[in-house]
């Protein structure tokens, strides 16, 4: 039996380091951070739009980032939290991203000109090529990623067919921070309430117990859980 050395393979110890440092995170929006500075590395990415149209009617959307991809992009990342500004994101339709919604599953898009776009203006004016990738939430592609590239040619089908399965695992473990977090807050509300709940209950017994000849008296308080 031998075993292979990898102390040389630089690019599986750094994507080793970047699994095991994620693995620590507990914050969705500290996780997208974290492994979109390596997604920025390995594909051909210069700016990145969020849509999510979770809980909202069809054609709406709502675009939780909007970023360009340039030094100090990863604090910015970091900035942007959907889960906790999500009433104050503004509601939107139609325009390109509109259009991308009106189909199921991936979309690649060449030579691309948006311009006076009514919900992104020109803030992609310069890209000319886009992949559309959709995070499937229960069958549903309820968050979607658009990755544009200056360069027209930039995405390849290989690229593509990546990204797509990169992006879902990491809304999967995104997905799954999210309902961890919810249900530590829940544990913490109730924990609260049962503790109001036991302070009016005990409120409401006789400071002392009463004195009865010839009989001894005794309590006992056992938590609800």
């Amino acid at each position: 039996m031998d075993r292979i050395d990898l102390g040389k393979q630089t690019q599986i110890l750094e994507l080793n380091d970047l699994l095991r440092r994620g693995s620590k995170i507990r914050e969705p929006a500290s996780l997208i951070a974290h492994y979109g500075n390596w997604i920025r590395k390995q594909r051909p990415l210069d700016h990145l739009i969020s849509i999510s149209r979770r809980g909202l009617a069809d054609g709406q959307y709502k675009v939780t980032r909007s970023i360009r991809m340039v030094p100090g992009t990863l604090s910015r990342m970091s900035a942007a939290n959907p889960w906790r500004d999500w009433d104050s994101i503004p509601i939107r339709s139609g325009g390109f991203i509109g259009m991308v919604l009106e189909r199921e599953g991936p979309q690649v898009f060449r030579n691309l000109h948006i311009e006076n776009d009514p919900v992104l203006g020109d803030s992609v004016a310069d890209m000319r090529a886009c992949v559309a990738i959709p995070n499937y939430d229960n069958g549903e592609s309820l968050n979607w990623g658009l990755w544009f590239a200056a360069d027209p040619d930039a995405w390849t089908f290989e690229l593509v067919e990546s990204g797509l399965l990169t992006a879902n695992l990491l809304g999967l473990a995104t997905s799954n921070l999210v309902a961890h977090k919810r249900a530590a807050e829940l544990n913490t509300r109730l924990e609260t309430q049962l503790v109001q709940i036991a302070n009016i209950q005990r409120s409401l017994l006789p400071q002392r117990l009463p004195v009865i000849p010839g009989l001894r008296l005794a309590a006992s308080y056992l938590t609800s859980d």
